[in-house]
């Protein structure tokens, strides 16, 4: 059973990153989106809950 030799992985470990840049990341900017949609969800299910307990 010789199987032939397809390809080795030949690379090495580099210590920069390859392309682009480190820059520090706003974690406030990253949330925002999901704490206004989180907002957005509560205050429509608020609405909800209040026309439906008033209607019945």
């Amino acid at each position: 059973m010789n199987a032939p030799k397809i390809a080795t992985a030949d690379w090495q470990r580099t210590l920069n990153p390859v392309g682009g840049y480190f820059s520090s990341v706003n974690k406030l900017a990253i949330l925002v989106p999901y704490i206004t949609l989180v907002g957005l969800i509560g205050a429509l299910s608020s609405i909800f809950m209040t026309i439906k307990k008033y209607r019945t």
